[in-house]
C-alpha cells in the first residue's frame, strides 16, 4: 500500500513518509486501513508551492521581526524552525529551511564573530 503511494507521488516528502509509517504502525492491528483517514493524516493532496513557502516563512519572520532585529542570533532559531514545521507538517522541509535561512540572513545578516561569542557565553 505505502509503496504504491510513494510510486504515485502521493507521498513525496520524508515527513509524509514518516507520518505514513507511524500511522500504519499504530493501526496495523486493524483488518483494513481507513484510506480516507490515512490520506488525511499524511497530507495526501496537500501541496505547497514555492510562493506558499515564501509566504509562510515571511509571515513567521514578520511575527518575530523585532525580536530578531534586537537579539539577532540569540533568538532560538531552532524553535522558530520547529514552529514552521509543526504548523506546516506537509511542506517540503528542505525548502522551508532554505527559505527560512535566506530570509533570516536577509533581515539580520550573516552570523558575526560577536554573535558567536554571545551565543557561547
Amino acid at each position: 500500500m505505502l509503496a504504491q503511494y510513494v510510486a504515485d507521488k502521493k507521498v513525496s516528502t520524508s515527513n509524509q513518509l514518516d507520518m505514513a509509517i507511524a500511522y500504519l504502525k499504530k493501526n496495523c492491528s486493524l483488518a483494513q486501513i481507513d484510506q480516507q483517514d490515512f490520506e488525511k493524516q499524511i497530507g495526501v493532496g496537500v501541496n505547497y508551492t514555492d510562493d506558499d513557502i515564501n509566504k509562510i516563512v515571511s509571515t513567521l519572520i514578520n511575527q518575530h521581526k523585532e525580536e530578531l532585529l534586537s537579539q539577532r542570533y540569540l533568538v532560538d532559531i531552532a524553535a522558530l524552525l520547529r514552529e514552521l514545521r509543526e504548523a506546516h507538517p506537509f511542506a517540503d522541509g528542505a525548502k522551508l529551511i532554505k527559505t527560512f535561512n535566506a530570509e533570516i540572513e536577509s533581515l539580520i545578516g550573516p552570523q558575526t564573530e560577536e554573535d558567536l561569542s554571545l551565543i557561547h557565553i
